[in-house]
């Protein structure tokens, strides 16, 4: 009669089978861990894409519908403010139609206040146009009716505004330096740049982008001089 011999697993041979599975377990888990960051760096750049494609959309509508200096029927406004107690850097106010918006305080012809806020957001402010009376002071930030943010992390904010240079000659006592880049547009100019330039310093890597606009309909649109 046979005997029946038994194996059994000695303890080296199980440390090494130990050794194997926690092998396998982490280049597994490695795997996943590596896709993960990837998915949540891809989901940062989309998101980032799509905030900036965003504001870049939403400004040039509104840009689109901004009121100019040839309008009769509202008060017209376009200055830049300097750094105040809201934001460390300049602003840009000015008029525009927000047309038929939700909201009815912020309907119609209203004032708004492009600027970068404490905590790094480009956004825009807006109220209901203002009852123009002279020497009055613009509607304060805190009273506004709106704030909209439009881009995230922000570290830098610069502003510049073009204004062509006059091909007809006319002698303006108190205008913008033409044919240049403005980095200050005052509201006794009573009028638009042509163009509306946004250099800006966004994300963690504080990479600088250039985003410009152009303003419709105003009193010294860019002209091209064909010499013959």
């Amino acid at each position: 009669m046979r005997r029946k011999i038994k194996s059994y697993m000695t303890l080296i041979e199980v440390l090494i089978a130990m050794s194997l599975l926690s092998v396998i377990l982490v280049v597994i888990f490695g795997f996943f861990h590596e896709l993960s960051v990837i998915n949540q760096k891809e989901d940062k750049v989309l998101k980032d894409s799509f905030q900036k494609r965003y504001m870049e959309s939403r400004l040039s509508y509104i840009f689109s519908h901004i009121l100019n200096e040839n309008n009769t029927k509202e008060k017209f406004y376009f200055l830049t403010m300097a750094e105040d107690e809201f934001s460390d850097f300049p602003s840009l106010v000015f008029s525009f139609n927000n047309q038929t918006a939700y909201d009815t305080k912020a309907a119609a012809h209203v004032l708004a206040r492009l600027f970068v806020d404490r905590g790094h957001r480009l956004c825009l402010a807006i109220w209901s146009m203002p009852i123009q009376k002279e020497g009055k002071p613009l509607p304060d930030i805190r009273s506004q009716n709106k704030i909209e943010c439009l881009l995230e992390d922000v570290h830098d904010f610069k502003l510049w505004l073009f204004s062509p240079p006059d091909l007809a000659n006319t002698k303006e006592s108190d205008q913008p330096i033409r044919g240049h880049w403005n980095e200050h547009w005052e509201i006794k100019w009573k009028q638009m740049p042509s163009i509306v330039k946004m250099d800006l310093e966004v994300g963690p890597t504080k990479a600088r982008q250039t985003f410009a606009f152009v303003l419709p309909s105003s009193k010294h649109p860019v002209e091209i001089e064909i010499k013959k």
